[in-house]
């Protein structure tokens, strides 16, 4: 071998070294934004179960009417990544939430007449004791209910 190959070989070792470190730390950015994303999702889902724990105890409270905690509990359990059947037991929150949807809020509770705000306000009490048993029970399961969305990510060699 002459020094020419020499050369070329360890330019070529040097340049095969240069890349695998480059890959290499290309994987250590992917994993470590990996981890980051998956901190942020931790993050997200355990502010909502938060707010379903202090929810359900406020309503356990009295601090909150049925129909808004329903309205709350169903847009907070539609942000969680549960199956159909784990969220079957909590369904009365989404009743109730569809029988009030057309019920104005915020301006536009505000902008109505006194008399028909009457008129809504009998018809969520209503709806409140038409549902108050299974709500409550579902309030109670939910209550008893551990979520655990810690998110798993498997790496496979090759």
């Amino acid at each position: 071998m002459t020094t020419l190959h020499f050369v070329l070989l360890f330019t070529g070792v040097l340049i095969i070294a240069g890349l695998g470190y480059w890959a290499w730390s290309l994987t250590q950015k992917v994993k470590e934004k990996e981890q980051d994303i998956l901190k942020a999702i931790n993050e997200k889902y355990g502010n909502i179960t938060e707010s379903i724990r202090v929810i359900t105890s406020a309503y356990g409270d009295n601090q909150i009417e049925l129909v808004e905690a329903s309205i709350r509990l169903k847009v907070l359990l539609d942000n969680l990544p549960l199956s159909d059947a784990e969220k079957e037991p909590y369904a009365v929150f989404s009743v109730v939430y569809d029988k009030v949807a057309h019920i104005p809020t915020h301006e536009n509770w505000k902008a109505l007449k006194k008399n028909e705000k009457k008129q809504y306000e009998k018809e969520m009490k209503t709806i409140e004791k038409d549902y108050q048993d299974l709500f409550a029970s579902s309030v109670e399961t939910l209550k008893a209910h551990k979520f655990d969305f810690t998110p798993k990510v498997q790496y496979t060699k090759k």
